[in-house]
């Protein structure tokens, strides 16, 4: 068990969506819902002046490939903000599009999937599982890469195997040499959204997600896991993140008083961060501590 624990309120992060609110793959567990409460890129570019967020999130929008259009847009944040760190979503990525995006991107988000299942039910992508497998492995020669593990894609019955055997996928490519060893892993749970095709599927057991969390902690010492911002609310919220802390858990987004609460009782550090999480795993991100 740690001693401290980092609780991320990503208030200093600005989310860019370089698509808008479209996305092409309209994914059934998403179907584009998120992207609306991401800025527009023009939009973002010129309130930077006096916004001066100390990082960005720049994603959007698939492109039937499962490629995010992210390119050219990461070198213009750069130049308009100098000095803001820009975690990106690339999507598919080759050795070209990574070529194109050095320099202009300090850390990737990648949501690591292998399955073939939830490549062509969930996401609906004309890319395949081994595509997806590849274009990890080149973002993590490229940039700092942290991979998104996605608990309850397939829904609750498949939990948490799926996770685990991505979790055991990742470090085989490590073991390998053909990746660095991920700096962070980040951990987020299906959340059924009104709207989608995925709005009457149960999310995971919450002991699935605690197991995967586990095992993440265990199969990656050394490197800060983090339960990320993409989770369901309320008493669903309040189990897990309370359950996230006494597993021992490295970051906690948006974490619920409960377990706000938990942690003090326990004894341990809080450290405060107020940007994105892969950041506060890779830098820190602190504004305080008590």
């Amino acid at each position: 068990m740690p001693d401290k624990i980092t609780f991320a309120r990503p208030t200093l992060t600005a989310a860019v969506s370089v698509t808008g609110p479209s996305c092409g793959l309209n994914c059934a567990h998403c179907g584009a819902k998120y992207l609306k409460g991401m800025r527009p890129p023009e939009e973002a570019l010129a309130a930077f002046p006096s916004s001066r967020p100390s990082s960005v999130l720049v994603s959007g929008g698939s492109d039937p490939y499962g490629r995010v259009p992210v390119d050219g847009w990461t070198g213009k944040i750069k130049a308009a903000a100098p000095g803001t760190k820009v975690n990106c979503h690339t999507g598919i990525l080759d050795e070209a599009r990574a070529a194109g995006l050095a320099g202009s991107v300090d850390v990737v988000s990648y949501d690591y999937v292998s399955d073939k299942r939830v490549v062509s039910e969930v996401y609906g992508s004309l890319s395949g599982p081994e595509d997806y497998v590849e274009s990890f492995v080149i973002a993590s020669r490229n940039f700092p890469t942290v991979p998104h593990i996605t608990v309850g894609l397939l829904g609750p019955a498949e939990e948490p195997a799926l996770s685990l055997r991505s979790l055991a996928e990742i470090k085989g490519l490590a073991d390998e040499g053909r990746i660095p060893k991920p700096p962070a892993i980040v951990v987020i749970v299906f959340r059924p959204t009104p709207g989608t095709r995925m709005e009457s599927v149960k999310p995971p057991a919450v002991d699935s997600v605690i197991e995967v969390l586990k095992a993440a902690k265990a199969t990656f010492p050394g490197s800060p896991v983090s339960l990320g911002c993409m989770r369901p609310a309320g008493r669903y919220r309040d189990e897990l993140d309370s359950k996230a802390v006494e597993a021992g858990v490295d970051i906690i987004v948006m974490p619920s008083r409960k377990a706000r609460k938990l942690a003090l009782d326990m004894g341990l550090s809080i450290i405060e961060a107020d940007e994105c999480c892969v950041f506060s795993a890779l830098e820190g991100g602190v504004r305080h501590g008590r």
